[in-house]
């Protein structure tokens, strides 16, 4: 599990918001990494290398076997938890 503070979960929302609408759309040369980080370490990004886009959540900080692996659609179910949960915080 992973947590985060409230006045961090606008942040996260901007930023899958953000790789929605700016980042999955492109196709660069070189390998890119763009990621949400909270302050105790949870990450929430994507990365794009040999063609394709993947995304990821990493619960914990310092452990790489926390990660969760996504596809880029699954953002879109992230994104509407976030948003279900803001009113409620």
């Amino acid at each position: 599990s992973a947590m985060l503070d409230a006045d961090e979960i606008e942040g996260l929302i901007k930023s899958i918001k953000m790789i929605q609408e700016k980042i999955l759309i492109t196709n660069p040369t070189t390998y890119t990494e763009v990621y949400y980080r909270s302050r105790s370490g949870f990450e929430a990004g994507c990365f794009y290398s040999k063609g394709s886009w993947a995304c990821y959540l990493k619960l914990e900080q310092f452990d790489n076997k926390s990660y969760v692996w996504m596809k880029p659609e699954d953002l879109n179910n992230l994104y509407t938890i976030l948003e279900e949960a803001k009113p409620k915080m």
